[in-house]
């Protein structure tokens, strides 16, 4: 049990993303909202709330080198160190849609915690690993994959979706 890699990720988005509408989290729900074309797009509170988003490419990279140079029960946290707000992330996101809507922050519904983020520092010292993927350049080759195969997104497996779980009688 001492050859064990764990790594706690940071908030993933990228292509293959779960992008249904009552399961997905921020970044494919703002993706596809955005291209469905809810205009104006309302999002939650006041878009001050810090988190930390990691590209799916960089996550994969970060948990082969755990495998191959920290396999030793000792957890590391995969992010992007550095701090996006929700109002950044929404700017980003349509910036590079081709028909941007007009945001409307709607202050009478919660934000979260003020901030989340991730310590990289085992990541860094333990592994060399640093994201190497821009939250511009990661949303873009997001929004270009989903653009493109809306069709292949359909009937996902979601760890959040109740239909995923098995009943009793199963």
């Amino acid at each position: 049990w001492d050859k064990i890699a764990i790594v706690r990720p940071a908030n993933v988005y990228g292509p293959f993303d779960n992008f249904d509408p009552t399961t997905a989290m921020v970044v494919p729900a703002l993706i596809r909202r955005t291209l469905d074309g809810e205009n104006p797009l309302v999002v939650w509170g006041d878009g001050s709330t810090v988190r930390d988003f990691i590209f799916s490419r960089d996550v994969a990279e970060g948990m082969l080198l755990a495998l191959e140079k920290a396999a030793s029960c000792i957890p590391v946290n995969l992010g992007s160190g550095a701090p996006v707000s929700i109002k950044e992330l929404v700017n980003a996101i349509t910036a590079v849609v081709p028909d941007p809507p007009e945001v409307v922050w709607d202050t009478s519904k919660a934000s979260g915690q003020s901030v989340r983020m991730m310590d990289t520092t085992r990541a860094k010292d333990l592994l060399g690993f640093s994201a190497g993927t821009a939250l511009e350049q990661g949303l873009r080759e997001t929004i270009d994959w989903y653009m493109g195969s809306q069709s292949v997104d359909g009937g996902r497996y979601s760890v959040f979706a109740e239909k995923t779980f098995l009943s009793p009688a199963d």
